[in-house]
């Protein structure tokens, strides 16, 4: 018996070992790499012939794994036979043969009807999974990963990356600008986590004729610069008045593989500054790349300084590659001296009385009804046998602007010796900037009722206030040099329109919108030759407005209409504004100053009728440019309250006639983006740096409606993509081959 147990127990693990088979590779269901341990060698040392450090960079890593493994559950005919022979048949037989008759004949019957089932009906075979979690060790060359070498003393790191077999090649050109005979350059080598990983030194000895020839020539820089105006150091209002000092200050950055060395920046009169002192060169030593240097830049101003604009040209020059940062225009304002005028606003006594032999406390209070003034300082005269009894007859005002006040506060004992019918003081008030001192005289009457000072009520300065003025604006590429061509078209006419502001607080403003129709207009003059009385120009229009110009359904021909002659004008309409939908009609709006977006089919102008009122128009040729989406969204939010984003309608070709083309910033359900770095619509921005020449695809001097749509395609989606992840293309109708402008050869 104990045989036959040993035999059955045999034959089930045969059995088992026999159920399961696995199949293929285990599947990775997640694996995580540890951090890497980094090992690094010097392979070769930089020679005049090969100035390269050849670092060999190694990593060794921990990954863990969670998988899972597909098994095949087995069972066959094979199978069967080992129950039939063995497994269930070995104890009825023993059980029979021990007496056990029906017991084992029982056993006998039912193994072997098992049997038959196994081999009548064999199961295939089952599909199991088996989940597990590994862990494992990964080694070798580190391939394509950034790794900073960091120049010790000298604030100047670069990156590199490893090539497929994990060679990290550093040139000691890129550190020629810091050669010095006998310098031994130190470095360190940080991995893409930041940490340092080796710490080196090359000797510059053999390779100083190589680093003196590259001391200066390697990588040009990446120059950008910001610009602003302020005048901090007087009232703030960024207007620079006479005998005030401002200051112009750019921030330069390098965004560049080369250092910056010696650059010039330099500040070019456009308008007249005969009364106005400041250094028109400064230097920078250098700027490191991924660096920015400040520079600040003041500017004085005299006594002589009139009310006007002033424009300077900000530059900074490269001498070595000629890199120099992209050019701008700064404007600001300048206000004419306008002198303070320090008056006695109010007196009082404490007491209420004046008379011999008492103290009395004294209140005066001055006001400034004029211009304003800087660095007030006061001084107190009294009579003979009147004393001061307080700490000084001096006090510092500062800065009083126009309708500021002061009170001062002192007590004074009056003599009876004093004569006097009435009290006479003097205050003398100097003024900071210009030195000019006034002269107030105070008198009390003696022994009659005065004016407290809880009777005093200092009231503002109504009359003559004036608002502050907005912040200084800089130009950038497309608003400088705009293209004179020489053309002369006097028949030409066209309509601008800017839109930055709305009556509804509920719409936000359009920023760059009354920027870019500006700019249009002088491109208008200077580039399409149109004389400046046939433009005409709508700031922050109402319906009302837009309607004389473009005209109703009713009545299409407005003022438009009627400064056109026939077959002889072209006709150029730029907005620069919201659109919106209606969104029951789902149709296009512009919308104006005074509009509703909730009602827009009210008081909105519909774009299908600005293109009908066109098309009744006998002009020679007309060009539409409107940089405006029509899709209910806008750059801050919602233009509709309660909705998504409204595909509108298109317009139907058909309303435009053949003589009309027309330039949309978007399509569809798209937001027409603003360019902020350059203070424009995204569309408009690059609809003028195609005039100025860059749409001009073969060179001709003809620019073609086609030409200019391909540029736009081209140029506006990538930079809508890069600037703000979204997408914007534009779209244009109408016969592209009419030409939009011919420079003269």
């Amino acid at each position: 018996m104990r045989t036959i147990g040993y035999i059955m127990a045999g034959l089930v693990l045969a059995s088992c070992a026999a159920h399961y088979r696995p199949l293929g590779e285990p599947e990775v269901l997640r694996s995580e790499k540890g951090k890497p341990e980094y090992s690094m060698e010097v392979v070769e040392e930089p020679t005049p012939s090969s100035p390269e450090l050849v670092l060999q960079v190694k990593a060794r890593w921990q990954v863990e794994e969670e998988c899972r493994q597909k098994l095949l559950k087995v069972r066959n005919k094979a199978n069967s036979l080992w129950f039939l022979l063995g497994i269930y048949p070995g104890p009825g037989v023993q059980l029979y043969k021990s007496g056990k008759v029906v017991l084992g004949r029982d056993i006998i019957a039912l193994s072997a009807l098992m049997a038959i089932g196994y081999l009548a009906w064999p199961d295939k075979g089952t599909t199991v999974w088996k989940e597990f979690a590994r862990e494992r060790t990964e080694e070798g060359p580190v391939a394509g990963e950034k790794f900073t070498v960091e120049l010790v003393g000298e604030d100047y790191a670069l990156d590199y990356y490893t090539d497929d077999r994990g060679m990290l090649r550093v040139g000691m050109a890129d550190f020629a600008p810091f050669y010095e005979e006998g310098k031994i350059f130190s470095f360190k080598v940080l991995s893409p986590e930041g940490e340092v990983l080796k710490e080196l030194s090359v000797d510059t000895g053999p390779l100083g004729k190589f680093l003196a020839r590259r001391k200066k020539f390697r990588f040009p820089p990446d120059l950008h610069m910001s610009v602003s105006f302020s005048d901090e150091k007087g009232n703030h209002d960024y207007v620079l008045d006479a005998y005030e000092e401002g200051e112009v200050k750019l921030v330069v950055e390098n965004r560049g593989r080369g250092m910056a060395s010696d650059l010039e920046v330099r500040l070019v009169p456009l308008s007249d500054v005969q009364h106005l002192t400041f250094p028109e060169k400064r230097t920078i030593s250098r700027i490191l790349p991924g660096r920015k240097e400040t520079v600040s830049i003041p500017i004085k101003a005299d006594g002589g300084l009139g009310t006007g604009e002033v424009r300077l040209r900000v530059e900074v020059l490269e001498p070595y590659f000629g890199a120099d940062a992209e050019p701008m225009v700064l404007r600001f304002r300048t206000r004419e001296y306008v002198p303070p005028k320090l008056v006695l606003y109010d007196k009082a006594v404490e007491e209420g009385w004046i008379e011999p032999r008492k103290v009395a406390n004294i209140s005066l209070v001055v006001q400034n009804r004029g211009g304003p003034a800087y660095g007030v300082k006061a001084r107190l005269s009294l009579p003979a046998n009147v004393r001061f009894l307080g700490e000084s007859q001096e006090w510092e005002f500062g800065d009083m602007g126009p309708g500021g006040w002061k009170r001062v506060d002192f007590p004074i004992y009056i003599s009876p010796r004093y004569r006097g019918k009435d009290l006479e003081l003097k205050l003398f008030l100097t003024d900071g900037r210009t030195g000019k001192t006034t002269s107030l005289d105070v008198s009390f009457p003696m022994k009659q009722r005065v004016t407290t000072p809880k009777e005093i009520a200092i009231k503002p300065l109504e009359e003559g206030r004036e608002r502050y003025a907005p912040p200084p604006e800089v130009s950038v590429d497309v608003d400088m040099e705009i293209p004179a061509t020489g053309l002369s078209n006097p028949d030409a006419v066209a309509v601008v329109v800017g839109v930055k502001d709305y009556s509804n607080p509920s719409i936000p403003p359009v920023e760059y919108a009354l920027r870019d129709a500006e700019v249009f207009r002088e491109y208008l003059v200077s580039t399409f030759g149109l004389s400046p009385e046939n433009i005409i120009f709508l700031r922050n229009p109402t319906k009302a407005e837009l309607e004389s110009v473009f005209g109703t359904r009713e009545s299409p021909r407005g003022r438009l209409y009627n400064y056109v002659k026939p077959g002889a004008s072209d006709v150029f309409v730029f907005y620069s504004g919201h659109g919106a939908p209606d969104p029951e009609t789902r149709t296009a709006y512009l919308v104006p100053y005074d509009a509703d977006p909730n009602y827009i089919r009210i008081n909105g102008y519909p774009l299908s009728l600005l293109y009908d009122n066109l098309s009744h128009i006998p002009a020679r040729r007309k060009f539409v440019f409107l940089d405006a989406c029509f899709s209910g969204t806008t750059e801050r939010g919602m233009l509709l309250r309660g909705i998504s984003g409204i595909m509108v309608e298109p317009v139907e070709v058909g309303r435009i006639d053949e003589r009309t083309v027309v330039f949309t910033a978007a399509s569809g359900d798209e937001v027409a983006t603003w360019y902020e770095e350059k203070k424009h619509g995204l569309f408009t921005y690059f609809f003028l740096k195609g005039l100025k020449g860059e749409a001009d695809s073969n060179g001709d001097g003809r620019l073609t409606a086609g030409e200019l749509a391909g540029y736009l395609k081209d140029e506006v989606p990538y930079m809508a993509r890069r600037l703000k992840g979204r997408e914007q293309h534009p779209e244009v109708k109408g016969n592209l081959g009419m030409v939009l402008l011919e420079r003269r050869r």
